[in-house]
């Protein structure tokens, strides 16, 4: 008899918790307030305002001036915007005025811009089985009569996609960050990470320091940090109707529709190095630089571009094959 108090009065306490809980949870949960908003909290949020991507609607072009530049798809190929990289143009050089004799015959010396080395005739172009890479980690005396120096630069761009406003700039030095005094800040939409790759060797005289040769080549790469609001709407516009055509050493990249007629034709001060554009899936894929085509419905022709092309930008002669992502 003396446990039945004990046990009325635990079944009691229970009941108290059970009514507890259940008021709140009936009240309403937790409330949101300016101390846990989404957006502060890290959690994508999915403002009307956003909701469009814009980014899938531009072409990213880089030229041989060093420069990246957006073109508009929607809007007739206009430009717009456009940033410089440094340290500066893509191509400085000095090694094709290099003549080398060949089992006889005199050969030239050609840079591409990934790095590795060609020899040109003048009828044909060899690869040769040597490279930036190569000579920069050799021993800084890479024979007798000549000492190489150089090195290899990377430096990273984020630009938001919609203004071209550059964010910020990583280098080997340090981290500049363009967005705000000193503060964090997030952002707004699609952002560009673009990082250029800088390779530079210089061919010195052992005893008196004179530079026999030189050259310097780069190369773009680009990638998507996409907005996390982005992926909450399902109003993404694709473009993939659209064919990119693109005329190297004239600078022309032409848009043409599935019929093969031209849309619109852009054409840029210096050559073109790459191109790209934003698949339906988000990533940011490379455009075909070597696929010249007729369009029969204008009596239009672009001309077909080769496989290997070898060109010329002041003064310097420059190798490229077709570059793909």
């Amino acid at each position: 008899m003396e446990l039945l108090p004990l046990v009325i009065r635990y079944i009691v306490f229970v009941c108290i918790l059970v009514l507890f809980w259940t008021n709140c949870l009936a009240s309403g949960g937790i409330e949101t307030t300016e101390e846990n908003d989404p957006k502060d909290l890290g959690i994508p949020f999915c403002a009307p305002e956003v909701s469009k991507r814009q980014v899938n609607g531009l072409v990213f072009v880089s030229t041989m001036d060093g420069k990246i530049s957006a073109l508009n798809l929607e809007d007739g190929g206009s430009q717009k915007w456009s940033i410089e990289t440094g340290p500066g143009p893509m191509l400085s050089s000095s090694i094709h005025n290099l003549e080398l004799s060949n089992n006889g015959q005199w050969v030239r010396m050609i840079p591409s811009l990934s790095g590795g080395l060609y020899k040109m005739n003048g009828k044909s172009v060899e690869a040769v089985p040597i490279n930036a890479e190569n000579l920069l980690k050799s021993s800084f005396r890479y024979s007798d009569d000549v000492i190489i120096s150089g090195g290899m630069e990377s430096r990273t761009y984020g630009v938001d996609s919609a203004t071209g406003k550059l964010l910020y700039e990583c280098s080997m030095a340090s981290c500049d960050n363009q967005t705000t005094q000193g503060q964090r800040a997030t952002p707004v939409g699609d952002v560009i990470l673009i990082q250029r790759q800088t390779q530079t060797v210089r061919a010195i005289e052992p005893r008196d320091g004179t530079e026999r040769w030189n050259f310097s080549v780069g190369q773009h790469e680009l990638k998507l940090s996409p907005d996390p609001s982005a992926s909450c709407h399902d109003t993404v516009a694709s473009y993939d109707e659209i064919v990119l055509k693109v005329i190297v050493p004239d600078g022309l990249i032409c848009a043409l529709d599935s019929a093969g007629t031209v849309l619109w034709k852009h054409t840029f001060e210096y050559p073109v190095v790459s191109a790209w554009r934003v698949g339906r899936s988000g990533e940011i894929k490379g455009v075909d630089l070597f696929g010249g085509t007729r369009t029969p419905e204008e009596k239009i022709y672009l001309p077909e571009s080769p496989v290997l092309y070898v060109g010329m930008h002041n003064k310097q002669v420059r190798q490229a094959r077709a570059h793909i992502n």
